[in-house]
């Protein structure tokens, strides 16, 4: 028997919010390797806009590494320019590759460097999060109880 899969829309995830830090960064950079194709980041696209629904004070932004735009350094000197005052960079990878490991700490300092007026926090990979993990195996499970009975290609 086919389940469906379950969705949760943005405005239900408002319950399951963590709560507000008093010191809360004033922005959160999502940044991710990026892609040639142009669908690729609308997984991306769509967490961004949970969370502004989940954080509406909270100005969520996204950048790419690679062949998307726009870049790290050119969505922090945006925030900046804003008058932003403190940004957390959110690196959106599962693996913990070079990406993660090297090229995001290379990329917070030079933003400290670049803009040593606000304060910028390199949080840990999406990937290294026990919540990430668990709801990636939920999802996966949910994924594979709703799969066709005879076979097929979900993609």
């Amino acid at each position: 028997m086919r389940r469906p899969v379950a969705t949760v829309s943005p405005a239900a995830m408002i319950a399951v919010a963590a709560p507000r830090r008093e010191d809360a960064p004033g922005a959160l950079l999502l940044v991710a390797h990026g892609s040639r194709d142009p669908q690729w980041a609308r997984p991306l696209e769509a967490t961004a806009a949970v969370l502004r629904v989940l954080r509406p004070s909270l100005d969520v932004r996204l950048a790419f590494l690679e062949h998307t735009a726009p870049s790290p350094s050119q969505v922090l000197a945006e925030l900046v320019a804003a008058g932003c005052a403190s940004v957390c960079i959110a690196p959106v990878f599962l693996g913990i590759g070079a990406h993660a490991r090297a090229d995001m700490s290379a990329i917070a300092k030079a933003a400290r460097t670049a803009h040593p007026q606000i304060a910028i926090v390199l949080l840990p990979a999406a990937g290294e999060l026990p919540a990430v993990q668990q709801a990636l195996a939920r999802a996966l499970l949910e994924s594979l109880d709703a799969r066709p009975a005879r076979g097929g290609d979900a993609v």
